[in-house]
């Protein structure tokens, strides 16, 4: 938008191969009557300009890019008095105050306060927390898809040289909010978007929704890559499907291990103590609840990654388009299984997912209790319902009359 005043070679890029030329969703939601928006505050590493040439024309109403290229930090993450990300922040909000009756569409991405160092994350939280409160204020979140995503983990530092670094980086977070309203009207499209959160899904899928949101009730059906997170996306996905490369594909694959191995056996000792830990954490609960004790292992899996993700170093060319690979096998600093076990008394079946590091297993996620518990854990159920699962009740076990059925 201020393209009229700057030089040529300023405002060009490169004549070569300027982007613009791309199927762009600022071009179809600006074709429906969208104000656009796109704002970056780093110009030397955008997602467009970073090894590729950038836009010739900018490629919506308010693009911030030349800001951006004259702001030049005072002090880490600030300009002058103002901290950076705020910049990004109001921005977004006169965005949205200059637009009242007009469908808008904008995409601020936030680089500098995160780029190099993970816990400068925190001087932007409060500020994007008054963000939300505004727009909650305001209404706009009364008729507004409000996503927070990123595009990749942090891959720096000693974290990063462990399994959990290498899926942090392969796991940015996709926070998808609409309006209240929007379950009740559309409520098979809310339980698909629910439900695909617990899906392999990459960026394709994200443009897709946009264009799906654009055509409904038509769908989108020009994408080659992506389904839409508006449909139900199938369990039986894999990463090639979704268009993730194997070498970023975080999921794991389950190799069944002999029940008597010694880290079976560890693991599953460690989940009956980690249980037992639970219900004595307070004197209520310690006193009413029973000590379980591990009656059988019914299965054991190890969690493995496949070897082009373990062994993947990086980007072997200057466009990070050809992966880069360690030689040979790589073996992981940690092990990763899953168990299922029965405990007694009270025949309770658990399945959790354990972590074995520097020879110390820990409970890595939630424990599923995966039979009827029935009334078990009556006895605190009013006080400690978040033991529901974990429970089995001294006079429960005394009485032995079960009646009414809890999932």
């Amino acid at each position: 938008m201020f393209e009229q005043d700057l030089p040529e070679a300023r405002r060009g890029y490169s004549n070569s191969a300027p982007v613009d030329r791309w199927p762009w969703i600022f071009k179809a939601l600006k074709s429906r009557g969208y104000a656009t928006m796109f704002s970056e505050d780093m110009p030397g590493y955008g997602a467009f300009t970073y090894r590729m040439h950038g836009f010739k024309e900018p490629p919506t109403d308010h693009f911030s890019r030349y800001f951006w290229e004259a702001a030049k930090l005072t002090s880490p993450y600030c300009i002058r008095a103002t901290p950076q990300h705020r910049m990004h922040f109001n921005y977004i909000e006169s965005f949205f105050d200059s637009y009242p009756n007009t469908p808008k569409f904008g995409f601020s991405f936030l680089t500098e306060v995160s780029h190099n160092n993970l816990h400068s994350v925190f001087y932007a939280g409060k500020d994007f927390l008054q963000l939300l409160k505004t727009f909650q204020a305001k209404q706009y979140l009364n008729s507004t898809m409000f996503i927070v995503l990123g595009d990749h983990g942090f891959r720096y530092g000693d974290a990063r040289a462990t399994l959990q670094g290498k899926l942090e980086e392969r796991l940015p977070l996709l926070s998808v909010t609409v309006p209240a309203w929007f379950e009740k009207l559309y409520p098979e499209l809310f339980q698909n978007l629910k439900k695909n959160s617990e899906k392999i899904t990459s960026p394709f899928d994200l443009h897709v929704t946009l264009h799906h949101l654009l055509a409904y009730p038509q769908r989108h059906t020009n994408a080659s890559i992506g389904i839409s997170l508006l449909d139900n996306i199938p369990v039986s996905r894999d990463c090639k499907q979704a268009g993730v490369a194997e070498h970023y594909c975080p999921c794991l694959h389950l190799k069944q291990v002999d029940k008597t191995h010694a880290h079976i056996q560890k693991g599953a000792e460690t989940v009956v103590k980690f249980i037992n830990n639970l219900t004595s954490a307070d004197e209520r609960s310690a006193k009413l609840c029973h000590r379980l004790h591990l009656d059988e292992i019914l299965t054991g899996y190890q969690q493995n990654q496949n070897q082009k993700f373990q062994r993947y170093l990086g980007s072997a060319d200057e466009d990070g388009r050809i992966p880069a690979f360690a030689e040979g096998n790589v073996r992981a600093d940690e092990c990763n299984y899953q168990v299922q076990i029965r405990t007694n008394p009270g025949g309770g079946l658990f399945e959790a997912p354990l972590r074995l590091h520097n020879g110390r297993f820990t409970v890595a996620g939630d424990i599923s209790r995966i039979n009827m518990y029935g009334e078990q854990p009556r006895c605190i159920l009013d006080s400690r319902p978040d033991l529901r699962k974990y429970c089995l009740c001294k006079d429960y076990v005394e009485n032995d009359s079960p009646t009414k059925q809890h999932r």
